[in-house]
């Protein structure tokens, strides 16, 4: 299970965002596709989302893909007025190599160049490390 609960689970940021300089650890299953983070990106008052932020895969991993999805979730707690309601959320999915079980590692960055008239977020980057087990 990916430490602080991210793994198939999804963490609330508001904008604006914290930096992010933590690794995020954790094992993943083989032969399969796996989400390992998510985080939904919305006004707290309104659940509005001010844009997709703009992902990017900075290191790739050496033993399988990276790929993201920009979706939608249920409301989260911190997210008041916008309870049983849905938002956007974008998701890091990794998928290891067929066959392939050890250590993987991979750093995502992302980016909001326009956040509509909200406080910019400049570039901010997470390092994943896996165990495909």
């Amino acid at each position: 299970m990916i430490k602080k609960s991210v793994l198939a689970a999804l963490i609330a940021m508001s904008v604006p965002a914290a930096a992010i300089a933590e690794t995020v650890t954790g094992n993943v299953p083989a032969n399969r596709a796996t989400k390992v983070y998510a985080f939904t990106v919305a006004d707290s008052s309104t659940c509005a989302s001010p844009g997709r932020p703009k992902m990017k895969v900075s290191k790739a991993p050496k033993h399988g893909t990276v790929t993201f999805d920009w979706g939608f979730v249920p409301a989260g707690k911190g997210f008041r007025n916008c309870q049983g309601g849905r938002m956007r959320a974008m998701a890091i999915i990794y998928t290891p190599a067929k066959g392939y079980r050890g250590e993987d590692s991979f750093t995502v960055g992302y980016s909001f160049p326009d956040l509509g008239g909200y406080i910019s977020v400049g570039y901010k980057s997470r390092k994943f490390v896996v165990q495909v087990t």
